[in-house]
């Protein structure tokens, strides 16, 4: 029972776009896990990002001097 209530959560705290994702899944870890699978790497995407932009800050505050 617990199990489904936690399933029930998290299809209520994700957009429509993504439910389509753990649509299928009968247990809330199943749910989970595709959630993990889908966002798998967005961190290293964004502290990469991140570098990028403040390396291309360094830049241009030194080619101004």
């Amino acid at each position: 029972m617990q199990g489904s209530m936690v399933l029930s959560q998290i299809h209520q705290a994700i957009d429509a776009s993504i439910f389509e994702k753990i649509a299928n899944a009968k247990t809330a870890k199943q749910a989970w896990d595709n959630l993990a699978k889908t966002y798998k790497g967005v961190d290293r995407v964004q502290k990469n990002n991140l570098l990028m932009l403040k390396r291309k800050f360094f830049i241009v505050i030194n080619s101004n001097f």
